[in-house]
C-alpha cells in the first residue's frame, strides 16, 4: 500500500460481462463495468427512487482475476474494495476522464444473493450432481423462497424500477 493511496469500497451490480484475459507479463487480468445507484425516499411521491448512477471499471490480477470470472456475471450483486484510479483521456478537442478500481477484493453482496464459498483446490459438486443455479449461472443464487425481509430504508426495487445496465455499459477503453 502507498502512502496517501485512495482505498474505496463501492457496492453495485456487475454491469457487463468479466472480460478475462491474459497480459504480456503472463498474468491473468479480468476486467468488468459495475453500476452504483443511489437509492432515496421521495416525499412526495411516498416511495424510494432511484437517484444519481455512478459507473465505474474494475480490473481484478492474478488468482483474483481468475475467481471474479468464475464466480460472477452481469447483474451480480457485488461488492468491490480496492485502490481508485482517475484516467484522463484526450483526444484532439475532448478531455474525458474515466473512474477506475484496481480491485484487492471482490464479492457478492449477500443481502441480495446467496453464495457457495469454494477454496482454490476444491473441485466444486460432483459432475452428476445437481447443478448449481444462479444469477449468470456461476454459484450466486437467488434467496430461495420468498424475498427477504429488507429495511425500509435499503427498499428493494419492483420489476419496473429494476436498474437497466444495458444502455450505458459501455467497452473499457484500455
Amino acid at each position: 500500500m502507498a502512502v496517501n493511496e485512495t482505498r474505496v469500497t463501492l457496492v453495485g451490480t456487475v454491469a457487463s460481462e468479466v472480460a478475462l484475459s491474459t497480459v504480456g507479463t503472463g498474468f491473468s487480468r479480468a476486467v468488468f463495468r459495475m453500476v452504483s445507484v443511489e437509492r432515496r425516499f421521495d416525499r412526495d411521491l411516498g416511495r424510494f427512487v432511484d437517484g444519481d448512477r455512478l459507473f465505474v471499471s474494475v480490473t481484478c490480477w492474478r488468482g483474483l482475476a481468475e475467481n471474479v470470472r468464475a464466480s460472477l456475471g452481469r447483474g451480480d450483486p457485488v461488492v468491490v474494495t480496492g485502490k481508485l484510479r482517475l484516467h484522463e483521456l484526450r483526444t484532439e478537442d475532448v478531455r474525458r476522464t474515466h473512474l477506475s478500481v484496481e480491485a484487492s477484493a471482490v464479492g457478492p453482496n449477500l443481502l441480495w444473493c446467496t453464495a457457495e464459498p469454494r477454496r482454490g483446490g476444491d473441485p466444486g459438486p460432483d459432475p452428476g450432481s445437481e447443478p448449481v443455479s444462479g444469477v449468470a449461472g456461476r454459484g450466486i443464487s437467488e434467496s430461495a423462497g420468498a424475498a427477504p425481509t429488507l429495511p425500509d430504508v435499503l427498499a428493494p426495487r419492483t420489476e419496473e424500477q429494476s436498474v437497466s445496465v444495458a444502455e450505458e455499459a459501455l467497452p473499457v477503453p484500455f
